[in-house]
Parts: structure tokens; sequence; C-alpha cells
């Protein structure tokens, strides 16, 4: 708890992608955009809408 491994999430799901996307026939930096990817999707539904 101490030392901090990852900022807001960002780090382990990249590194996760990274490790298990090879196996899969892609390689560890398509792994990386795929989580860097959906940690932006996740990010921006997660932003208070605008009323109009």
């Amino acid at each position: 708890m101490l030392v901090p491994l990852s900022v807001a999430g960002w780090g382990w799901r990249e590194g996760a992608a990274a490790v298990l996307f090879p196996p899969t026939g892609a390689t560890p930096s398509v792994g990386i955009a795929m989580g860097i990817a959906y940690g932006a999707i996740m990010t921006i539904a997660a932003l208070p809408a605008r009323s109009s």
C-alpha cells in the first residue's frame, strides 16, 4: 500500500496485456495499445454528461 505500483490503475492493465497478447499471435505493443485504448474509453465513459 505504501509503494505506488500504478497511477489510477494505469500500468497493471497494460503490463498484463503485453504478457497475455503474444500467445494469441499478437505483439506486446498491440496489447499495450489495446490496454491504453480501453483505459481511455473507460475514462471518457466515466465523465459527467453535459446537460442542455
